[in-house]
């Protein structure tokens, strides 16, 4: 999991929890989370360069939020807000439905 969370794009700011959570990271580093480049930092595959991002210097204050790392709280508070969603979208099924079943639509057959 640390790995994972390694390799991804916002540097896995959560890898050294998983790392303590999981104990010691004794499994290698698999092929496909690795970058292969050359002493050029291109990749040996394509002869492309490895792509960075391309964050303002000096940042300025309107756009900080966007370059700023989702904490654990942002992330339980979003998946919360997604849950909540889909829960309405069946029960809107599940309304609709009843709806249709007793007879409370003026349109139904």
């Amino acid at each position: 999991l640390a790995t994972l969370l390694q390799a991804s794009p916002d540097g896995g700011h959560d890898a050294d929890q998983a790392k303590a959570a999981a104990g010691k990271d004794s499994e290698p580093k698999s092929k496909m989370l690795t970058l292969d480049v050359d002493e050029n930092k291109r990749s040996k595959t394509t002869k492309r360069a490895i792509p960075t991002p391309n964050i303002p210097e000096p940042m300025p204050g309107n756009l900080a939020f966007l370059f700023t790392k989702i904490t654990p709280e942002q992330k339980m508070y979003m998946w919360n807000i997604y849950t909540l969603i889909f829960v309405l979208e069946c029960l809107t099924i599940v309304l609709y439905w009843a709806m249709i079943k007793y007879e409370l639509l003026p349109f139904a057959w």
